[in-house]
């Protein structure tokens, strides 16, 4: 029996409620594949990709808070997160391996019994399978008896304190599952995914720098692309859906440009930290409009680009020395392309309006609070 852990930064951080697995259970094999700041997707390649799970292995999976996070900036859907994690909820099962899904929020959404589309779902899909969702709010509100929780009980906005009450609490009740585990339920038909994994993950690159990178808790190959030389890789034949790539950050930004069958997507890639300089695992998704339809075999390019980022480092003024540090991608991944009704494209684009919209509204006050009080100061000089 081994648990293996995946889940963002709360459960990445060597201080963090994962610390006090190992004294807590001796002799079990915990490995812990968690990636900060991605999605549950990111959950998904690391579980079907990592270290093989098997019958009366124990699967933690801590990503609600992430996937908040995303679902609020855009980068990810309510839709893509409540698919990945069913898969990844599936894929346990078909191993045999118990599922403990663990459920952290941040100081805004930290209000016992916070309801969202995406909790929603998220109580839904574990519901169906037979599972018992550990939510740090509302352990904290049943044993203290409070609404929320404390700010004090946050290191920062995202992260608890190493030493909190909630952190004690959510150790307590993972320890009580991992003693009695759940297999999620088998005979549950699909809600959100497919009855088979239909995810596929290419990382079969050509051309460009391939090289390996290894730490603590990963080894994986990265491909990156050279002036002279760009990554090629071949996409089969289907009406896919490009829903990103699983990249290797520096905190250099970088560009890259992925180009296919008539199309090109831009990213760029990079991280802010102080503490913090080595490379890291990212997400990335690629938009490419509701699906990409490819008749036979296409052969994707990707390249360098100029990146443009808020930290203004350009690109093109770095040696060629520069460009060989450690970044790079690691695969694509690739969904079959799913029909969208006519209403939920218009709801899509009634909600991209409206974020416009808001936007604008929210720089016309900022204009608006800067002008009066200049107005107002003129008036009473003026008096």
């Amino acid at each position: 029996m081994k648990v293996v852990i995946i889940g963002g930064s709360n459960s990445l951080k060597k201080e963090g409620w994962t610390s006090h697995l190992p004294e807590a259970l001796p002799g079990i094999q915990i490995v812990n594949q968690s990636i900060g700041a991605t999605p549950s997707l990111m959950g998904y390649y690391r579980l079907t990709t990592g270290v093989p799970l098997a019958a009366g292995d124990v699967v933690v999976w801590e990503y609600a808070l992430n996937d908040e996070g995303k679902i609020k900036s855009r980068s990810y859907t309510e839709e893509a997160a409540h698919r990945h994690i069913e898969m990844t909820v599936r894929y346990a099962l078909s191993k045999g391996a118990s599922f403990i899904p663990l459920v952290f929020s941040e100081i805004g959404n930290s209000k016992l019994n916070h309801k969202s589309r995406y909790s929603t779902g998220l109580s839904r899909i574990f519901s169906a399978y037979g599972l018992t969702a550990i939510s740090a709010t509302n352990l904290y509100g049943e044993e203290y008896d409070v609404d929320r929780i404390p700010d004090e009980q946050f290191r920062n906005a995202k992260h608890y304190s190493s030493d909190s009450d909630v952190i004690k609490l959510v150790v307590q009740s993972v320890l009580a599952q991992i003693e009695t585990p759940v297999v999620p339920r088998p005979d549950v038909s699909p809600i959100y995914c497919a009855e088979t994994p239909d995810c596929v993950f290419l990382s079969e690159f050509e051309g460009g720098r391939q090289f390996e990178f290894k730490n603590s808790i990963l080894q994986l190959a990265a491909n990156q692309p050279l002036d002279d030389s760009p990554l090629q890789l071949k996409i089969p034949a289907g009406e896919w859906t490009i829903s990103g790539a699983i990249l290797l950050r520096s905190k250099k930004p970088r560009a890259f440009n992925f180009e296919f069958g008539g199309n090109v997507v831009s990213c760029t890639i990079g991280y802010r930290s102080p503490k913090y300089s080595k490379p890291i695992l990212g997400f990335k998704p690629l938009s490419t409009g509701p699906h990409v339809t490819l008749a036979g075999d296409t052969v994707m390019n990707i390249t360098r680009a100029e990146a443009r980022h808020k930290r203004k480092r350009a690109a093109d003024s770095e040696t060629t020395a520069a460009q060989t540090d450690d970044h790079g991608v690691i695969c694509l991944i690739l969904e079959p392309a799913r029909p969208v009704s006519a209403f939920n494209r218009w709801f899509g684009e009634a909600k991209k309006f409206l974020s416009v919209k808001t936007r604008i509204l929210r720089l016309g006050r900022k204009v608006r609070n800067r002008i009066l009080p200049s107005r107002r100061r003129r008036k009473n000089r003026r008096r």
